[in-house]
């Protein structure tokens, strides 16, 4: 198809398509930044068009049209939980892992200040935070609703450290 208006079999009901039924990627940078960096990356294409000829004089008018729609778009990026982790003295700490029951993928906590997003539909859900050297900590029957975000801080408490000797006397003997 050459021109930007979409015929009635061209996949795109109501001007909507599912981006795998048009033409599939894999392995691609969205697949790699969901899976190694929690970033949920969408693709808009604004026609039926894979390579349209457009001036780039038009550009403008391509924005204006379209950036309120954008700008109410990201906004839902903000719908879900969020909140910030860090230890029983006010630390902030990364590299902390927060479930979602039945929310899917885990997400870890990469922000230096220790401040977390996660989107989330509205519903209820139990959620966990966990790091290796910490007690975890569960939050049980969050309510999220529908175009709001819910706030949810976690203060994780250390496990205590057992020294070098202690775990020479737990390590049990050899037979002979």
């Amino acid at each position: 198809m050459t021109t930007n208006e979409c015929s009635r079999d061209s996949g795109f009901v109501d001007g909507t398509t599912n981006g795998n039924k048009w033409y599939k990627v894999f392995n691609g940078m969205q697949d790699w930044n969901y899976y190694y960096n929690d970033c949920f990356e969408i693709t808009v294409e604004l026609g039926c068009c894979k390579y349209p000829q457009v001036a780039s004089s038009t550009f403008g008018d391509v924005w204006t049209d379209n950036f309120e729609s954008v700008f109410e778009y990201t906004k839902l990026a903000h719908y879900g939980i969020n909140g910030r982790v860090t230890d029983f003295s006010g630390n902030p700490l990364t590299g902390v892992t927060i479930r979602v029951s039945g929310g899917g993928k885990n997400i870890t906590v990469r922000h230096n200040m220790g401040y977390y997003w996660r989107p989330l539909i509205k519903g209820q859900y139990n959620i966990t935070a966990y790091k290796q050297g910490y007690y975890p900590l569960s939050r049980r029957s969050v309510v999220v609703i529908e175009g709001a975000s819910t706030e949810i801080d976690f203060v994780l408490i250390p496990k205590p450290q057992v020294s070098k000797r202690k775990q020479r006397l737990r390590k049990p003997k050899r037979s002979v």
